[in-house]
């Protein structure tokens, strides 16, 4: 209920009085917004006579067809008119003048975003004399510089998209690398989550710098960064613009892909759908993993069942002025899992039992048993030391067990999880008088649910998810040549993290999976508010955009219920089994009273862009775009003032600085909130011939990159004093030791028992007796941004045909990092296996600021027929290299907090991105087979009607590194110090990891003595590509050199496939059309696997761990009238 009250005043305040007063400013100010806006799209041209020479003072009429909306200019004294803010659409262009035939083009198709030429050259007539065009407007661009692409929406509805989920198109646009939406599970990523994130990249650009715009508001995920908070249903779709890079000013706060949705209105047709979709089990086949039958169920493929259902309606309540749209989309389905586990033995769990009958292992493994189907050998007790850098085993270890035994058993599990959710929409839009005035109103909402599975049935939980989505644009026409549209915006995402059984911590165990929730109970509510507003000038040959924006976030994170569960991590079963975690993490309190913690916190955040772009058409063949933009961000503060941030010590080095580095309260996030970034954007388009089929195109540009809220907002959470989150270890002896133990209750704060809690701060702000980790974000970060350019060429060799060649480059610079500052090389090895760090008040430092770059290079290759003669076909290949310092595969803040292996030599681990794919093809397209006229109507009835329709994707595998995850095992100068240490004792050697001895286990070994730069099989993934005993260990203090990402994992290739049948059912309505469809999902059924395992210490290392989604046919029914 409180959630739900707080829905409704996030609305209020988007629509009510603050909303009002910054409608009528935008209003008053009349100056415009670098985002997507509905009425992004224009139409422009040039009008000459029979001889070439430019005409002046042309009437131009543009109507849109479906709506009869209508927009008059007139050409300047170049010839030249621009009409803007049109919404995407097809229109009737007309061209008058005395002394000339008036000259029509009718069916001009102008896609969302785009500037559409549609040149006119007028011969000497009567104006009465109408003219049509028989010769289309040129595909190629005239009059702008970006890379992008354009889906329809009749070929969102016909294409075969996973999940019904428009955001698989992204990956298909050149330029574009990475797996897209596609999972281990069929139709997991589809329009019912919190958060879209497709896994794609641009440019060498991190996938947290991807931005998503549904008509003109921006639904990012601003915590993490590169995700969607809504993905529209298809029937609700108009068309989808995805820009690999764009040059004009009006676009701003991301530096990667692009994604505009644009959604259907309401026309003068009364038009609308019905709609099932299923598949099930029986229609999916095995992956490759499945090949023992579920313990519980006995099936090898689990029951799963997907049924989709919904319409969509749009109509005229007046005609040519309001209209109305409306969809809605419904899942119910239970979704098949599986993954790959290694788990208990049951050996283990007699051996516990017998021996250990009172542990809490024991407890743990008869409580809450792993159920998996074992999928390949057991590994051995003997096996497991080996690996572990634990010695030989002879007879039995040093607990009992014998060195025979199986310890493990690598599994699969395989189930089915329970999915469901809604989605729905309504619009109105209002056109007044004579169009002068444009209104529209759109709402979206969707609430899901989905089961989180895992190897411990005691531990699966079923979350819920909601999105709600609200916009309000207005555009008012001044004159032909001065236009504005202002717009609001509201987006608001949430979503739970139930726990089921949260009196178990969560317990990790290296080498098997391990028990408890890893984190909550909590919830997230996020709302996020959108002032903007563009005024287009037109002056001549020129056409200006001036405009701002406003963006107002809030990220409540009421987090304070995963503070009362602490984490125990174990260095092995063996450890496990006798109840010796190495360290318990989450000791959390409150550092001044030693009470119970506090993360209920609510962040605020504004994002301000201000911008001018005019582009010129210089010449009838030349246009220049320029165009300057100035983003900036306010100093983010916390809605009671409880936030906190590091205060640096003084010195000449960062590590100088962390030493004596306190932990302060703070009003804002902030010392130094920089205002100063501008981005000069420049870009040409050159039509040599002048007959609009060729055009050379250029653009470089100035990009930056707003900050996800987690660069600062995660590295500061956990600070004292209200959240004092210490850590317990055997590697700091003189400190606090674990207390290992269950909590007493499962309500909170579930009676759990602590180490020794000593109220009151150190002298840095760290708590009293404990080393608590905690964080803080450089005062004076920068925005981190990319320098990004292009060169490239498109022809049209035929009429719908265009082919593109382009060249990209970009370079990204003060790139965000979260890094645990607080520890050096060589540390356990100089301080006889204790750690002493940089700062002795505090464990862990993680410090944000932007230490991380990156540099692309890359080319693109497209050929596209648009749609016409019953089929459009598109493909593109797409080769590159991206290198960088820090960085992880897809969107989110995993790039922020990528792995660092020295923390104070960054640039020492540059190596190839983790999203670099050195060459992709992909291919799509939409055929409608012969109608048959002609022919007898039982013969049309049988072979008439069919579609077919295809998306493609052939790319190499993306690099992995190979590392170890082990801790530091020292060896001493005598033998004595493994139980006494004396002053003596010194550390000579190492058989565990943490090779350079910092605390912090993610290091390199040594490279093989046969080379990583091979082309692996399949089969090689599935075996096994190498043992780990081929990477020796470095000398001690020392990292290996096998390097960062050196070896690429499997590459990918997925087919999709549509056929569709199509029924006139002129007895239900006029026009309408009955669709029976099935859609088969990798249609080849090729095992495209993800990445290897790449820790030297995991039993499944250098094998694959995952699969992507083996062949699924998805069966389908529509009614469109």
């Amino acid at each position: 209920m409180n959630r739900q009250v707080g829905v409704f005043r996030s609305f209020c305040l988007a629509f009510s009085f603050l909303g009002m007063l910054c409608w009528i400013l935008l209003l008053s100010l009349t100056t415009s917004t670098p985002a997507f806006a509905q009425f992004s799209s224009s139409i422009d041209g040039t009008v000459a006579d029979a001889s070439g020479a430019v005409v002046a003072d042309v009437n131009i009429r543009v109507t849109n067809e479906a709506t009869g909306l209508v927009f008059v200019t007139k050409t300047s004294a170049t010839g030249y008119y621009h009409v803007p803010t049109l919404p995407a659409g097809k229109y009737r262009v007309e061209a008058s003048k005395e002394g000339f035939d008036t000259a029509v083009q009718s069916g001009v198709v102008v896609d969302v975003a785009r500037v559409q030429a549609v040149p006119f050259q007028l011969r000497v007539g009567q104006v009465s004399t109408k003219v049509e065009v028989t010769g289309a407007p040129p595909l190629v661009e005239t009059s702008e510089a970006h890379i992008s692409e354009v889906t329809t929406a009749q070929e969102v509805l016909a294409l075969p998209l996973e999940g019904r989920n428009a955001l698989n198109v992204i990956a298909q646009t050149p330029g574009v690398t990475g797996s897209g939406l596609v999972s281990d599970r069929a139709g997991a990523n589809d329009i019912f989550n919190a958060a879209n994130a497709p896994s794609v990249t641009a440019n060498g650009q991190r996938g947290s710098s991807n931005g998503f715009y549904v008509d003109d508001t921006s639904v990012n995920d601003n915590p993490d960064g590169g995700s969607a908070k809504l993905s529209p249903n298809p029937d609700s779709i108009q068309e989808v613009r995805v820009s690999v890079n764009n040059y004009s000013a009006q676009y701003g706060r991301n530096s990667s892909i692009l994604t505009q949705i644009t959604t259907k209105s309401g026309t003068n047709e009364f038009h609308g759908s019905l709609f099932e979709y299923h598949t099930d089990n029986k229609l999916t086949a095995r992956n490759v993993f499945q090949n023992s039958p579920n313990p519980i169920s006995g099936r090898i493929v689990p029951v799963s069942r997907r049924n989709e259902f919904g319409g969509s309606l749009g109509f005229p309540i007046r005609k040519d002025h309001t209209f109305i749209f409306g969809s809605y989309d419904q899942l119910k389905s239970a979704q098949a899992f599986t993954a790959r586990y290694t788990v208990e033995t049951p050996d283990f769990t007699s051996f516990m039992k017998t021996n250990f009958p009172n542990n809490i292992a024991t407890h743990l493994l008869t409580s809450y048993p792993a159920t998996v189907a074992a999928s390949g050998s057991p590994i051995t007790v003997a096996a497991e030391m080996t690996v572990l850098g634990l010695g030989t085993c002879t007879g039995t270890n040093s607990i009992g067990m014998p060195c025979s035994m199986p310890l493990f058993q690598p599994g699969v599990l395989s189930i089915s999880t329970p999915r469901n959710g809604i989605q729905w929409n309504a619009r109105v839009d209002q056109i007044f008088g004579n169009g002068s005035n444009r209104l529209y109103a759109n709402v979206f909402r969707m609430t899901a649910s989905q089961s989180s599975p895992g190897s411990r049935p005691a531990f699966n939980t079923n979350p819920p998810a909601e999105a709600d989505y609200a916009s309000l644009n207005f555009t008012h026409v001044f004159s032909p040549t001065l236009v504005n549209e202002a717009a609001m915006g509201f987006m608001l995402d949430y979503g739970a993290s139930p726990v089921e059984h949260p009196s178990v911590p969560a317990i990790n165990v290296t080498g098997m999976s391990g028990f408890g929730a890893g984190w909550g109970p909590a919830g997230f509510v996020q709302n996020d508010f959108h002032w903007r507003d563009m005024l287009s000038y037109n002056r001549g040959s020129q056409s200006f955009k001036f405009g701002f924006d406003i963006y107002r976030d809030q990220d409540n994170a009421p987090f304070t219920g995963p503070l009362y569960r602490p984490t125990f991590n174990f260095h092995n079963a063996f450890d496990f089994a006798t109840d010796k975690p190495f360290e318990e993490i989450g000791i959390n309190f409150n550092a001044e009273t030693g009470g119970l913690p506090f993360q209920n916190f609510g962040y605020r955040s504004t994002t301000f862009g201000f911008y001018v772009q005019d582009d010129w058409r210089v010449r009838r063949t030349l246009t220049l775009n320029m165009g300057l933009r100035w983003d900036f961000s306010g100093n983010p503060t916390e809605a009671n003032g409880d936030m906190t941030n590091l205060q640096l010590g003084s010195g000449s080095t960062l590590a100088e600085r962390i030493a004596g580095a306190r932990i302060i309260r703070v009003k804002r996030m902030f010392t130094d909130s920089r205002k100063a970034y501008f981005a000069p954007r420049v870009g040409f388009a050159w039509d040599p011939t002048g007959r609009g089929k060729i055009s050379v195109r250029s653009g470089f540009g100035v990009f930056f990159d707003r900050w996800p809220n987690k660069v600062w907002s995660d590295a500061t959470r956990n600070n004292p004093p209200f959240v004092a989150s210490a850590t317990a270890s055997v590697l700091n002896p003189s400190g606090p030791q674990p207390v290992y133990a269950l909590g007493t209750t499962d309500t909170a704060p579930y009676g759990f028992v602590y180490p020794p809690i000593i109220p009151g701060l150190n002298p840095a702000g760290g708590p009293t007796g404990y080393l608590a980790s905690v964080g803080g974000v450089d005062q004076g970060i920068k925005y981190a941004y990319a320098e990004n350019w292009f060169l490239g060429v498109q022809y049209s060799p035929l009429p719908d045909w265009v082919v593109e060649g382009d060249y990209v480059g970009s370079g990204g610079k003060h790139l965000y990092t979260v890094i645990d500052r607080n520890r050096f090389a060589g540390d356990l090895i100089q301080n006889q296996d204790t750690l002493h760090r940089w700062n002795p008040y505090f464990a862990t430092v993680n410090y944000g600021d932007n230490s991380a770059s990156s540099t692309y290079n890359g080319a693109t290759m497209s050929v596209r027929k648009i749609f016409s003669r019953n089929y459009t076909f598109q493909t593109s290949y797409t080769v590159g290299k991206a290198t960088d310092d820090v960085n992880a595969v897809g969107p989110g803040s995993g790039a922020v907090y990528g792995e660092v292996i020295d923390a104070y030599n960054v640039a020492a681990q540059r190596g190839l991105s983790p999203n670099d794919v050195r060459q992709k093809v992909a291919l799509n397209f939409v055929a409608h087979l012969p109608s048959l006229s002609n022919l007898m109507a039982p013969v049309r009835a049988v072979f008439g009607g069919w579609e077919a329709s295809s998306l493609a994707i052939f790319q190499s595998g993306l690099p992995a590194t190979i590392f170890t995850r082990a801790s530091f095992v020292p060896v001493w100068n005598d033998p004595n110090c493994v139980t006494t240490l004396a002053a003596s004792c010194q550390v000579i050697g190492n058989t565990g990891g943490d090779y350079n001895g910092d605390g912090n286990t993610y290091d390199l070994p040594m490279r093989p003595s046969f080379s990583l730069n091979t082309s692996y099989s399949r089969s090689d993934y599935f075996k096994g590509l190498f043992p780990a005993s081929a990477f020796p260990a470095p000398p001690l203090g020392q990292e290996g050199n096998v390097g960062r990402n050196t070896v690429h994992g499997p590459g990918m290739a997925q087919v999709d496939l549509s056929i569709l049948k199509n029924f006139k059912t002129p007895w239900f309505r006029e026009h309408a059309n009955f669709q029976f469809r099935a859609e088969v999902y990798n249609l080849f059924n090729r095992v495209n696997l993800n990445t290897f395992d790449g820790d030297v210490t995991s039993g499944t290392f250098g094998k694959a761990t995952g699969v992507f989604t083996p062949r699924s046919i998805q069966l389908g029914a529509r009614l469109e009238f």
